[in-house]
């Protein structure tokens, strides 16, 4: 079903199997572990004491990422914590308490299509509104994300399936801006969509641009 990251890339090769394209087929997966590679290896030299603590939040507020969701795949790759890593469900109803209490560093809320279409999108003021929203809501302003600017909103559709590693690209240019000057999540964007599905990039699909 290309939801998950940790079986994307098998999953891949099975329909190019079913499709007699397992030339493209690895050709995509290559070009997935070259950029993989390369953010794995700063990854891995993250002391436990550098790795930024962060609240996933899915469409509807309160509305976490827990273990064994494909965003938290994504986040662990991308040498993140999440803060609700301890959930016993993988999609759990937090209260905006448990937030404030788990003080995280940094925020990052997936948006679904329905409420930002990101491709052809020319305004990125919705995506504003809800990082805005974010930080307004009561007691929010002090937990350290909000006092920092750590607020950061992402389309869903960069968060799990086949896109997801491009996901990994936004989230670890914002966690980590400082080891990855190298790293141009829209540049990676533009190159899978324009080779690989061969229609023109445009588009917001990320607030505030890392």
């Amino acid at each position: 079903d290309f939801y998950k990251l940790d079986r994307l890339f098998a999953e891949v090769r099975i329909l190019g199997l079913m499709l007699n394209k397992t030339g493209e087929a690895e050709r995509l997966i290559e070009f997935w572990e070259g950029v993989l590679s390369r953010i794995k290896e700063v990854v891995a030299e993250l002391k436990p004491e550098q790795m930024a603590r962060v609240y996933l939040e899915l469409f509807r507020p309160y509305k976490a990422a827990g273990p064994g969701s494909g965003f938290d795949q994504v986040l662990r790759v991308a040498g993140g914590i999440n803060i609700f890593a301890d959930s016993p469900v993988a999609y759990p109803k937090v209260s905006p308490e448990s937030v404030i209490e788990r003080n995280p560093d940094a925020i990052i809320k997936s948006v679904s299509i329905a409420v930002f279409q990101p491709y052809g999108a020319t305004s990125a003021s919705k995506l504003r509104e809800l990082a805005e929203e974010i930080c307004s809501r009561p007691g929010w302003g002090e937990i350290k994300a909000v006092r920092e600017g750590k607020v950061y909103i992402i389309s869903s559709t960069l968060t799990s399936g086949p896109r997801s590693i491009i996901g990994v690209c936004y989230i670890v240019k914002w966690l980590y801006p400082e080891k990855f000057g190298w790293l141009d999540p829209e540049e990676v964007h533009k190159r899978y969509i324009e080779e690989f599905l061969r229609v023109d990039y445009s588009g917001i699909w990320a607030y505030p641009p890392p």
